[in-house]
Parts: C-alpha cells; sequence; structure tokens
C-alpha cells in the first residue's frame, strides 16, 4: 500500500487469514525520507472461528508506504504463499496531538435565573416542611 500524498501519519486496519489457521503476519510502515529502514511489525492472526485482530499505527512521521505479508508456513502442497491474509475497515489519516480547543460560549455554567429558581425551590420546600411540621 502507498500513501500518494505523504501526509498520512495514523493507520489502522482488521486482519485475519482466509486459512483455517493461524498465521503471523509482518507488517513494515516505511517513513517518507527513511524508505530503507521501515518498522517492522509480527501480528499473529487468529483461525477464522476467531474475530479479526486490529492493528493500529501512529507516528510523528509521514507514512511513505506499508508492506503486509504472511511468514507463516505454507497452508498447503500446491498453495504458493504461506497464507491469504484479509485486510478489512483499513482506515488512514493524520495523527491529532494538539490540545483540544477551549470551550465555547455554549459550554458556560449555569445562568444566574437558574441558580435562582433552584434556590427558590429549596427554600419553599424547607418553608412547607416547617409549615407541616408545625401542623401536627
Amino acid at each position: 500500500m502507498t500513501h500518494s500524498s505523504g501526509i498520512d501519519t495514523a493507520f489502522g486496519v482488521n486482519l485475519w487469514t482466509f486459512d483455517d489457521q493461524e498465521q503471523p503476519i509482518e507488517i513494515k510502515v516505511y517513513s517518507v525520507g527513511q524508505p530503507s529502514s521501515p518498522v517492522t511489525y509480527t501480528v499473529n492472526t487468529l483461525d477464522t472461528s476467531h474475530p479479526a485482530i486490529f492493528f493500529g499505527y501512529t507516528s510523528d512521521d509521514k507514512i511513505d508506504h506499508i508492506e503486509i505479508t504472511t511468514t507463516g508456513p505454507r497452508s498447503g502442497p500446491n498453495t504458493p504463499y504461506a497464507g491469504r491474509v484479509v485486510l478489512d475497515n483499513y482506515s488512514w489519516g493524520q495523527l491529532n496531538s494538539a490540545d483540544p480547543p477551549p470551550p465555547t460560549e455554549g459550554m458556560e455554567a449555569p445562568e444566574a435565573t437558574s441558580l435562582g429558581y433552584l434556590a427558590i425551590g429549596i427554600a419553599a420546600m424547607m418553608f412547607g416542611k416547617r409549615k407541616f411540621a408545625r401542623a401536627e
């Protein structure tokens, strides 16, 4: 997979293998400006009776391209590859490490009138309780 824009700094993908067996999958992430020094991860998938494995990656460096390959044993004598990898829900974008924006005006404390109504309600309950207690 090649990110032609060269601005993406994060990606995530669900992984599993097609064959009914566990397979190790090797993921190499190449950064822009460092094409010969990938960051390498090995993820072990589960058999098809289990859900997919999620793999996510974030970096401060921009991603140039990604290699995803199976490294396990061949699944049969006529199979020319180690296993069939399924990639699902592949998403990419930019890492957002900025501080959240300050609250807007709509996020302020309650209005003074609301607090006033609350105080009047509490005072009325206390007065009613006293009056009710004297009547007995």
